[in-house]
């Protein structure tokens, strides 16, 4: 196994760090995603982001997990340097992804032993490729998991709907057990708890996860995006902070792919666009200030405080766009009608205008398969460079609403 470079969690507290929660097996369970759109999030996160860490505990319970990251070579390589890129972390008490794949094998150990194999080789040629990965603060994590379980019976949400006799007990062995700090101790507990109310048990078990995910973050100093369908019921809302919920919203790979999409940028183009291309993007100053406009924008539409965030940025958007094609057919046609009567006005050699246009050759035939990459690049730029005014004009509108409010 190639050696990788390690550094503490820390020395992502400058960048804009992201933790991949999505191929974490409790949210797979609920929210399958396909090996397409795990590359299409990766890509379309590193377009926003700085660094993006993916768990290795992730990485070994995904099957066929090379087939995810062999197209993402140059950003596995890209995370060693000031350039977007993915990483991966370990513990402290791994000198390596060797030693946590060592120490992990047992985890399929006597289920079945072709899963274990093919598993475990997988996420060896994965973890190879990573040049950097960081030490996660696991005691950070631990602590942050231990108290944010406690918080959860003194917020909004533990009320006299879920509260009982036996969920108070529940509060106080996890208030006095150490053992209860592990997610998997946790489970198996309230498992064994008899008679406690269904709607504390599936919220608190929502808690639970969320809480888990939330200081997987935490642990590599890096932002949580939105982790399922429970982020949207009203309850949980309440668990998090202001704060949380507004990186939630900014880092959502759905607005972000959403808001390219309005700007005649479709997912098939992100998904197409080679990992060195991402790179290269995001360093020219155009990508640059999109970047800052989009993160500004979201944030101060959060401060708008509506419901359903993504739904009200994306309908502007959309509505934005149906006028801009409204003016472009009305400027086409006026175009064409002038071109229709120069077009039966002139003509060469027996050839109209129109029959001459046609002979030059199509577009797409002068673009070799090596010199795509470059064009959808170019293509990018160009829309993100027509969007830098709306953006700003609905930034602004944005900003004068939450003064309005103040």
């Amino acid at each position: 196994m190639a050696t990788t470079k390690f550094a503490e969690a820390q020395a992502l507290e400058e960048k804009v760090s992201l933790y991949y929660p999505y191929m974490a097996p409790e949210f797979m369970r609920s929210h399958p995603l396909s090996v397409k759109d795990h590359i299409l999030y990766l890509k379309t996160l590193c377009l926003i982001c700085d660094v993006i860490v993916v768990p290795p505990s992730h990485i070994l319970h995904f099957q066929n997990v090379a087939s995810i990251f062999n197209p993402l070579y140059e950003l596995l390589e890209a995370g060693s340097g000031n350039q977007s890129g993915i990483i991966s972390s370990i513990s402290t008490k791994d000198r390596g992804y060797k030693d946590f794949l060592k120490r992990k094998r047992s985890y399929y150990s006597g289920i079945d032993k072709d899963l274990e194999q093919e598993h475990y080789n997988g996420a060896k040629k994965v973890l190879s490729k990573f040049s950097t990965g960081i030490y996660r603060n696991v005691e950070r994590q631990k602590r942050g998991f231990h108290q944010g379980l406690l918080s959860f019976f003194s917020s909004p949400i533990y009320d006299s709907d879920l509260a009982s006799q036996k969920s108070n007990d529940v509060a106080k062995a996890i208030a006095s057990q150490p053992r209860l700090k592990s997610r998997s101790a946790l489970i198996n507990f309230l498992n064994t708890t008899s008679d406690l109310k269904l709607d504390f048990y599936q919220t608190f078990l929502d808690c639970v996860r969320i809480e888990y995910l939330k200081q997987g973050g935490s642990g590599n100093c890096s932002i949580l995006p939105p982790i399922g369908d429970c982020l949207t019921q009203s309850k949980m809302k309440e668990y998090l902070s202001k704060s949380e919920l507004e990186q939630l919203q900014i880092y959502d790979p759905e607005l972000i792919l959403g808001v390219l999409a309005h700007l005649d940028i479709p997912r098939k183009i992100i998904y197409r666009l080679p990992a060195r291309e991402i790179i290269e993007l995001r360093s020219t100053n155009t990508f640059k200030h999109f970047v800052s406009s989009y993160r500004r924008l979201v944030k101060t539409a959060n401060q708008v405080g509506k419901e359903n965030l993504k739904d009200q940025i994306l309908s502007h958007f959309q509505r934005q766009r149906e006028q801009l094609e409204k003016d472009l057919k009305h400027h086409e046609d006026i175009v064409n009608f002038f071109l229709f009567g120069l077009g039966t006005c002139l003509s060469i050699s027996g050839y109209p205008i129109f029959a001459l246009l046609n002979l030059i050759p199509p577009f797409r035939r002068s673009l070799g398969h090596k010199t795509l990459p470059k064009v959808l690049k170019r293509y990018i730029l160009d829309r993100i460079y027509a969007a830098q005014e709306p953006m700003a004009t609905y930034e602004k509108l944005l900003q004068y609403t939450v003064e309005e409010n103040e």
